[in-house]
């Protein structure tokens, strides 16, 4: 288990400048939660902003609503929201709030060919063809905020 001091040096060696410095945008897939991973990243780099990926599911929408208040706390940019498995369950209210806070980028609906080609060389590429309107539109929102 990594307490605090570790996760810091380890996060400071990986976002060091020198290995990034050609990147134009990096992504962090952080686990839910606001703790101190992504407490130390927002407090020393620089960042464009946050998306939020969810799943419809009312405990995970609570954990992105939790989120959205330590992003507004910290006076963080919110770019949006992905939903993903959106066909899964039956969106509440709760979901409703969170998209009110962060509007929504795109929804992924739960596809079985994704499922299965998990497990198969071919998931890159079935992944590429069954997600590429969402993944266009990702990407439009990444590339309003680099540019602008």
């Amino acid at each position: 288990m990594w307490r605090a001091p570790l996760l810091h040096k380890a996060l400071t060696s990986m976002l060091s400048p020198q290995l990034w410095s050609n990147v134009d945008v990096l992504i962090i897939d952080l686990p839910p939660g606001t703790g101190d991973v992504p407490l130390t990243i927002a407090q020393k780099h620089a960042l464009l902003g946050h998306m939020i990926i969810t799943t419809p599911h009312p405990l995970a929408v609570q954990e992105s609503l939790l989120f959205t208040q330590f992003c507004n706390r910290l006076s963080l940019k919110i770019l949006g929201t992905i939903v993903n498995m959106s066909n899964l369950y039956t969106p509440d209210t709760s979901l409703q709030a969170l998209l009110e806070m962060s509007p929504l980028i795109a929804e992924i609906p739960h596809m079985q060919q994704l499922s299965d080609a998990t497990c198969t060389l071919d998931f890159i590429e079935t992944c590429a063809n069954t997600c590429a309107l969402q993944m266009q539109a990702v990407r439009n929102v990444v590339s309003q905020e680099v540019g602008s």
